[in-house]
């Protein structure tokens, strides 16, 4: 135990940036990995399209950045410990994601991983080693590394509070965490998956619907994140923003929108992901959503 405490002590040494860095890697090589030994056996899990580039670049590095932003939150507040040092551990125990399609590609050949189809089986039985998860969507090794980060968060837990309820804490929280941020477009769906992501719309596809729901989850996540990071910078960078600058350029955008839908003659309903579509219409022009501010 001794050795395990030095191990996290000298952690607290290296930069937040280089720690970053690694999460960057252990994120893209677990896509890489997953998508030739899971169930499709490709590169960016299909041949190569702009469907492919969006769920390789942006739809599951969001989940990953969104679920681990979360977990580093949850975990900081309930020990009590700086989000940097949490951020620290936390950024190196996430490369047991990695393991995942190695252990689905020895037990199965694979697996179809998607997100899950009902909510009832995935959060009663998701640990129950006599359920399988499969036929909804959660492979087997899904499944241990889940539990094996919650059980590694737990014992980190306990041993810098020394307090079982600490670490048991911590073990739940954090599976809680992951379990609804691995199921939050089934909850948004209403557990009906197959009849909410239908084609169509401004955002036409499931994975940019997908896409859509991380970056928002992302955003309010990072912004948290960015709070229990320096209280007194995030509070500056939020009453500096140029609201009448970001507000012309969304509005600039609108205009482009409204005129490429009257040339083309579509015609959109008012929905939920249109009006996605419609609030990345107006944010990205400002090339910002975290906004313009008096520092730039």
């Amino acid at each position: 135990m001794n050795k395990f405490i030095t191990m996290l002590s000298s952690i607290k040494n290296y930069r937040l940036l280089n720690h970053f860095v690694l999460l960057f890697s252990w994120i893209f090589l677990r896509i890489f990995i997953e998508g030739i030994m899971e169930g499709t056996h490709k590169i960016g899990y299909s041949f190569f399209s702009y469907r492919a580039m969006l769920m390789y670049f942006i739809h599951f590095p969001l989940f990953y950045f969104a679920t681990f932003f979360l977990v580093v939150i949850i975990m900081s507040i309930i020990l009590n410990k700086g989000i940097i040092e949490v951020t620290k551990i936390a950024s190196i125990g996430m490369g047991l994601i990695i393991i995942v399609p190695v252990i689905d590609s020895i037990l199965c050949g694979g697996c179809i991983i998607t997100y899950p189809s009902r909510l009832e089986k995935y959060f009663l039985h998701f640990l129950n080693p006599f359920v399988s998860l499969i036929d909804i969507g959660v492979s087997t090794g899904q499944r241990i590394v889940i539990i094996l980060i919650c059980f590694l968060a737990g014992l980190y837990g306990y041993v810098v509070r020394n307090k079982f309820l600490n670490g048991l804490a911590t073990f739940l929280f954090v599976l809680l965490a992951i379990l609804f941020s691995g199921g939050l477009t089934t909850i948004i769906a209403g557990n009906r998956p197959e009849d909410f992501y239908i084609t169509g719309g401004i955002l036409n596809t499931d994975t940019q619907k997908f896409s859509a729901i991380y970056l928002v989850f992302f955003i309010i996540v990072y912004f948290a994140y960015l709070y229990f990071l320096d209280r007194k910078e995030f509070g500056i960078h939020i009453s500096s923003m140029r609201i009448p600058r970001m507000t012309f350029y969304g509005g600039a955008g609108i205009c482009g929108f409204i005129l490429a839908i009257h040339n083309t003659g579509n015609f959109y309903k008012i929905d939920l992901f249109n009006l996605l579509g419609i609030l990345f219409v107006f944010s990205l022009p400002g090339y910002r959503i975290l906004g313009l501010t008096d520092f730039e």
